[in-house]
């Protein structure tokens, strides 16, 4: 991922980049990583199904860009999620990774227990967007520091 790509993103998003992600993205624009399990507090059974990547579509919310692209989970999760957070991988089959991008909380990386939720309508889901969510770890690099081999 370019520097210009990532400039582009950052715009979208209105919001710079946690440096550890930033490189991250520069080194490896996602993917699935080789040692993905994780424990949030007391319970080990987490892992990463993928880390997403960056399409030409960036952060703008696309229904027909790459199941594993931002572009498409921005679209599948739009106004489900907190406004200040950025989906950084999917977790657990269903649930998600989150990045926090502003205020004093910024580059905490966040876990959103999709199942979870109530099986209700979508707009109650909007009204529960900062509902069922656990803190991971406070940046990025230490995330990757967590994940360790099945």
């Amino acid at each position: 991922m370019s520097e210009a790509e990532l400039g582009e993103l950052e715009q979208q998003l209105s919001a710079k980049l946690p440096s550890d992600y930033r490189e991250f993205l520069q080194t490896h624009n996602g993917g699935r990583p080789a040692s993905n399990m994780f424990s949030i507090g007391e319970d080990p059974e987490f892992w990463v199904d993928w880390f997403c990547w960056i399409d030409e579509r960036v952060a703008e919310p696309a229904e027909f860009s790459d199941y594993q692209s931002l572009a498409f989970s921005a679209f599948k999760f739009r106004g489900l999620l907190p406004e200040d957070t950025l989906i950084i991988g999917r977790c657990c089959r269903d649930d998600v990774l989150l990045l926090r991008l502003r205020g004093p909380e910024a580059g905490q990386v966040l876990y959103k227990d999709i199942n979870a939720l109530p099986g209700v309508s979508r707009r109650a889901w909007e009204r529960m967007r900062d509902d069922c969510i656990k803190f991971v770890a406070p940046s990025f690099g230490a995330f990757l520091g967590l994940l360790r081999d099945e």
